[in-house]
């Protein structure tokens, strides 16, 4: 019986984007609300695997930014 117990563990690299909307993508989101649009972000991360940890909106030279944890 081996005593040594090999454990890996696993970390998924975060990533941070920043972007700006779009007229209609801005539309969209007076429309729709914010809500909507970080479902989406959330939506899309899901989809390559990751979890969305965080989203903000801004003022300034971008319009959102978020943090996911995607895999490589």
């Amino acid at each position: 019986m081996n005593k040594y117990i090999m454990s890996f563990v696993y970390f998924m690299p975060k990533y941070m984007y920043s972007g700006n909307y779009t007229t209609e993508g801005a539309a969209g989101l007076l429309k729709d609300g914010g809500k909507a649009r970080k479902e989406e972000a959330k939506r899309i991360v899901e989809a390559m695997g990751g979890s969305l940890e965080s989203y903000y909106w801004s003022f300034g030279e971008m319009d959102f930014m978020m943090i996911a944890d995607v895999p490589e």
